[in-house]
């Protein structure tokens, strides 16, 4: 079995690392923070992923959500309060630190029965980008919130954070406007540098200042389109 280990602390990961080397099992890949731990695993493709949740940059639902193939995962985490979101994205298991090397040696069994099973891995795959490719992961400072897509209107830039603005509500994160851009699907749009709208949820377009539009959204807010996005919102919009 070939692993990748991901977790912001270096002695968990060497920890972890001893582990499942004394088990047979291949690390491949190791990263300390989100954005890294994308690019680390989409390189090696390892069969399993130990994931922490609580990372630099993307959390650990945000690196799946990053993958277009994600690999089976045991998320391994100090937090609990996870477990709920993490078999909703149809984790192999969930190690809550400390653990010792029996309840590893479960984790590892258990994934290797789900890839033992195409069909299963298959399915957990399916249902775990339907789930976290279907949501948008927000870091804040009391939990990661998992918001639907279909219920973000749009996501503006307020100075160093990041404004998600739903129909139910906002959240606010630290995380950058390009890489949460990165995590959303094809009904969101980029009408300014500082703003990605839902179109879904657009219901009215107006003339604005020099060219520009502005946009009615489901709840009444407005946001106007930025110049260098012009063309690309006309086009998309069918104005």
């Amino acid at each position: 079995m070939r692993a990748a280990i991901v977790d912001d602390e270096p002695l968990a990961r060497a920890l972890l690392r001893r582990l499942l080397v004394a088990r047979g099992v291949e690390i491949v890949a190791e990263a300390g923070d989100g954005d890294t731990a994308v690019r680390a695993i989409a390189d090696a493709r390892p069969d399993v992923a130990f994931l922490d949740i609580e990372l630099p940059g993307r959390d650990g639902f945000a690196v799946l959500a990053g993958l277009a193939t994600p690999p089976a995962v045991v998320f391994v985490t100090a937090h609990p309060r996870y477990a709920v979101q993490a078999f909703e994205v149809a984790a192999v298991d969930y190690l809550c630190k400390p653990f010792d090397d029996e309840r590893l040696a479960v984790a590892l069994e258990r994934a290797r029965r789900r890839l033992a099973d195409p069909g299963e891995l298959r399915r957990g795959i399916a249902e775990l980008a339907r789930t976290v490719g279907g949501r948008l992961s927000v870091r804040e400072a009391d939990a990661t919130r998992l918001v639907p897509f279909d219920q973000i209107e749009c996501i503006e830039v307020s100075g160093k954070y990041a404004d998600i603005h739903t129909v139910r509500g906002s959240h606010t994160t630290r995380e950058p406007l390009a890489a949460i851009e990165q995590r959303l699907d094809d009904r969101f749009l980029r009408i300014h540098r500082a703003t990605i709208v839902n179109v879904d949820l657009v219901v009215a377009v107006r003339p604005y200042a020099a060219g520009d539009q502005q946009l009615q959204l489901a709840s009444g807010r407005r946001v106007v389109t930025g110049r260098l996005y012009r063309a690309h919102v006309i086009a998309r919009l069918g104005l």
